[in-house]
């Protein structure tokens, strides 16, 4: 049986850019947490540097997803709005 976050992660990498973009926006002031949670946001950023996207601009220093703001994508890079 393949684990919840294979899953997740091969399902995120048949996603565009964009649309990797709209999937992080949705979690934006999220205020929510599960383990589930952590899973898909982990893989939803391993997905967005696979894609070859800066994401500089929305990673903490920890390496964690910074989602107090809605982001835009421009020329392969994640801008805060």
């Amino acid at each position: 049986m393949m684990s919840r976050q294979k899953i997740i992660g091969r399902q995120l990498t048949l996603l565009t850019s964009e649309e990797l973009v709209v999937r992080l926006n949705q979690e934006v002031r999220n205020a929510g947490w599960t383990s589930t949670r952590a899973i898909y946001l982990q893989e939803l950023r391993n997905a967005l540097i696979n894609a070859g996207l800066d994401i500089t601009e929305v990673v903490n220093e920890s390496g964690g997803l910074i989602l107090s703001r809605e982001v835009e994508l421009r020329h392969k890079k994640i801008h805060r709005r």
